[in-house]
């Protein structure tokens, strides 16, 4: 997806950073589940449990997160790589069918 200016999706390797060089803990912000995201230097991103979308099924609501990268699974076409709150693991790759979350950066 493009956004234009210098929004942009995510890569995986950025995602791996927030899974290796990063302090996760969990929290509520303004009554919403989710998980606070600390880098070294002291800058920090909300990423909600917004769950994700199963056909017309909203799923773990509250319970999970789900997030796109930009990064294609090359091995399985109808894949792309997300980062996930089951372990913050940016290696898992899931079908582009799954209505998951996008977090812009730029």
């Amino acid at each position: 997806m493009r956004w234009g200016g210098q929004w942009r999706m995510p890569t995986r390797s950025e995602m791996e950073e927030l899974t290796s060089r990063c302090t996760w803990t969990a929290e509520t912000l303004n009554g919403v589940r989710g998980y606070r995201v600390r880098a070294a230097n002291g800058n920090s991103i909300f990423l909600p449990a917004a769950g994700y979308q199963n056909g017309d099924a909203p799923a773990e609501v509250g319970e999970g997160g789900f997030y796109w990268s930009g990064s294609l699974n090359r091995e399985m076409t109808s894949a792309a790589y997300n980062l996930n709150f089951r372990g913050y693991d940016a290696d898992w790759s899931a079908n582009r069918a799954y209505g998951f979350s996008v977090r812009a950066v730029r």
